[in-house]
């Protein structure tokens, strides 16, 4: 974790994300969150809202409340239970930046080394570059937005149905 006096904050650049099973209003559901991959800037984490098929089996389910999470945590987590036993009703792909108060972005893996997690691992790296494939499309499709719409409409929150060249 970094400590809150260090300068450095972090910025949600966006959220893809796709709805696939329904969460009726007041249905619990979990939600599962791990580390995607990472660059020289941007920082991707992968969310996943999970309830299972069975309702009576939130009672068998851990509550990790207090548990200090990281994606080997989050993983486990997930494997806990198997993915025939729960419905996945919608996963949201989050991209991140890291920056200091001057404004200066910090690379992710600075971040990381700061919180404790080495980035120097093998099998790591190996996952992180695999999953960095996932991302390569999510840029794609910001290139589409910026064509489509321009670069100030988008930063300024101006896209409307009634502007856009369809």
């Amino acid at each position: 974790m970094l400590d809150p006096d260090a300068s450095i904050y972090c910025n949600n650049a966006g959220v893809l994300t796709l709805f696939k099973k329904e969460i009726a209003p007041l249905q619990r559901y979990t939600v599962q969150t791990r580390v995607l991959t990472w660059d020289d800037k941007w920082f991707w984490l992968e969310h996943r809202f999970v309830y299972p098929k069975d309702p009576a089996a939130y009672q068998r389910w851990p509550t990790r409340h207090h548990q200090q999470a990281d994606e080997d945590t989050a993983a486990a987590a997930a494997d806990k239970h198997a993915e025939d036993e729960i419905v996945v009703a919608c996963v949201a792909l989050s991209k991140l930046v890291f920056k200091e108060r001057t404004g200066k972005t910090v690379p992710p893996a600075t971040v990381l080394e700061i919180c404790g997690h080495g980035v120097g691992d093998e099998e790591r790296e190996r996952r992180r570059a695999k999953t960095f494939e996932v991302v390569e499309g999510l840029q794609k499709t910001e290139r589409l937005f910026r064509e489509r719409w321009g670069d100030d409409e988008i930063r300024n929150g101006a896209v409307s149905l009634t502007r856009a060249k369809l």
